[in-house]
């Protein structure tokens, strides 16, 4: 084994010192790159969750204004066939009131012409009866 003397040994060391620090130096500036990398890719990753957040939120918007054109749609729709109905509902009474007041007339007849018949058969039963 070669004996060193106390010079070279500290040279030695301090040459490995070195050669640590120029490690450890570039060491620490790939970490300060990475944390930057890290950084900006935060930085873009939160970007990009903002601008889809605005996407999804300018689509639900858009949704929301789908439906609420269908709502008002439907509205109008139940709106006019509820109009029809009560227009169908007011010809339908018309009618039965003209239906009653028909039918009022016939029984009407009817009983003019039961009584005009009764008056006459009564007279006719009773000569054959002989109360006459």
């Amino acid at each position: 084994m070669v004996t060193l003397s106390l010079e070279e040994r500290v040279a030695r060391i301090e040459g490995i010192l070195e050669q640590m620090d120029k490690r450890l130096n570039h060491i620490e500036s790939d970490i300060t790159v990475i944390r930057t990398e890290i950084r900006e890719l935060r930085s873009e990753m939160y970007s990009r969750f903002d601008s889809l957040r605005g996407e999804i939120n300018d689509r639900f918007k858009e949704i929301d204004g789908r439906f609420n054109n269908f709502r008002e749609e439907m509205n109008n729709r139940f709106r006019e066939m509820n109009d029809r109905f009560n227009t169908l509902e007011r010809r339908f009474d018309s009618l039965n009131s003209r239906f009653d007041s028909f039918l009022r007339w016939i029984i009407g007849l009817i009983l003019g012409m039961w009584t005009s018949i009764m008056l006459t058969l009564i007279p006719i039963l009773l000569k054959i009866l002989g109360v006459i």
